[in-house]
C-alpha cells in the first residue's frame, strides 16, 4: 500500500503527461482524463474521467454476465438493468477510491 500511495503521489506531482496501463481502478479514478478501452476484441478512445466512463458506458461483461447466488444456484441478475448495474459499480468504485 505504501508503494501504491507513493506512486499516486508522484503521478499527482508530475507536470507532464502520464500514459498508464493498469487493471487497478484505484489508479484511474484520481487521474484518468482519457481512456483507451479494450473491450470485445476492439479498442476505442473515451474522452473523460474513469467515473464518467463507468456511468455512461461501463464494462460489457458486467451487464451481460451478472449473476447472483441463490441457494447454491447461479441465476441471471434480473432485478437490475444495464444502466443500474453501471451506477452500482460506479458507487462501489467511488467508495473504494475514497478509502
Amino acid at each position: 500500500m505504501e508503494s501504491s500511495d507513493a506512486l499516486l503521489a508522484a503521478i499527482d506531482n508530475f507536470d507532464g503527461t502520464v500514459i498508464m496501463v493498469t487493471h487497478n481502478e484505484m489508479f484511474l479514478h484520481p487521474f484518468a482524463q482519457r481512456l483507451v478501452v479494450f473491450q470485445e476484441g476492439s479498442a476505442y478512445v473515451f474522452e473523460g474521467s474513469y467515473q464518467r466512463f463507468l456511468e455512461e458506458v461501463g464494462w460489457e461483461d458486467e451487464s451481460e454476465g451478472a449473476v447472483r447466488k441463490n441457494s447454491g444456484e447461479n441465476k441471471p441478475h434480473s432485478k437490475l438493468n444495464k444502466k443500474e448495474l453501471r451506477r452500482k459499480r460506479s458507487e462501489i468504485n467511488s467508495e473504494g477510491a475514497k478509502l
